[in-house]
């Protein structure tokens, strides 16, 4: 030993180590082999956790593009919203009759139908048949050319427009949808569509022009001009916004011919006749 140098002291180190490991190796090798199955599963869960620590884990590499966003712009046509608002209160106008009127034309005007129960609402016309003694009559034409007979619920003189109920029985339904009233306040310039026709729909489109507030109350906005031109003939047809809701109903008022009341002063009173 003393003669060795350095280097063939490590080299020698080495080979104690190498020749050491061998050893080891066998004998645990064969310990393992004569060793009990519980034994050897405990030595071998434990090396497997070992090596588990150790080995480190590999970074996944995040290969997944993020996703685009993509904007689409969808333009709304003016000619596409009155259309919409057309389909939407086709089912909601009823022709009414007036079948006592012996002489002349039946046709009362356009009602519009505000419940599911058969409630509907027209302008107010003068008696068509004044010289007969017998009472007044009407009829309900539906969209789908359905009648049913109808009554007199009353009129509201100060507002021009006349209540009406459709007489059906209860287990019978009716095809006609009830109209929606907007609830918000119309604006000057604002597009207006009318439905009207004595016996098929007849469409106008226009701009609201003017309003007339309410004298006694000036939050409620009472009538409503437009620059449509409407037929003197056809009394109760509805004025429908770009959406398909209410705003208001032709009627004839204080001598001027072929205004709208509000749908504000609709909601108020068709509450008198709601649920009768």
């Amino acid at each position: 030993m003393q003669d060795l140098n350095k280097s063939q002291l490590i080299l020698l180190t080495l080979l104690v180590s190498f020749v050491t490991s061998i050893g080891t190796g066998i004998i645990t090798t064969s310990l393992l082999q004569e060793a009990p199955t519980s034994v050897t599963q405990v030595i071998n869960r434990v090396v497997e956790r070992t090596i588990e620590q150790v080995t480190p884990d590999t970074p996944k590499t995040n290969t997944t593009k993020p996703r685009e966003t993509q904007v689409t712009t969808v333009v709304v046509k003016e000619e596409d919203q009155v259309i919409n608002a057309i389909s939407k209160n086709e089912k909601s106008i009823i022709r009414i009759q007036d079948t006592s009127a012996i002489e002349g034309n039946q046709f009362y005007g356009i009602g519009l139908l505000l419940t599911k129960e058969g409630l509907v609402v027209s302008a107010r016309r003068a008696n068509s048949n004044p010289s007969s003694a017998a009472p007044a009559t009407f009829t309900a034409t539906l969209s789908d050319g359905a009648t049913h007979p109808m009554t007199k619920l009353g009129t509201n003189d100060d507002e021009g427009v006349t209540f009406f109920k459709i007489v059906k029985d209860a287990k019978q339904s009716i095809s006609a949808v009830p109209a929606i009233i907007s609830t918000g306040n119309v604006q000057l310039g604002q597009s207006a569509i009318t439905l009207a026709g004595e016996e098929k729909n007849s469409v106008s489109i226009g701009r609201i022009v003017s309003i007339d507030q309410n004298s006694q109350n000036p939050k409620e906005i009472r009538t409503i001009n437009t620059d449509i031109s409407g037929n003197p003939k056809i009394f109760g047809a509805p004025a429908l916004n770009l959406s398909g809701e209410i705003i208001g109903l032709r009627v004839t008022l204080e001598g001027i011919n072929q205004s709208f009341i509000s749908n504000a002063v609709l909601l108020r009173v068709m509450k008198e006749y709601v649920g009768k």
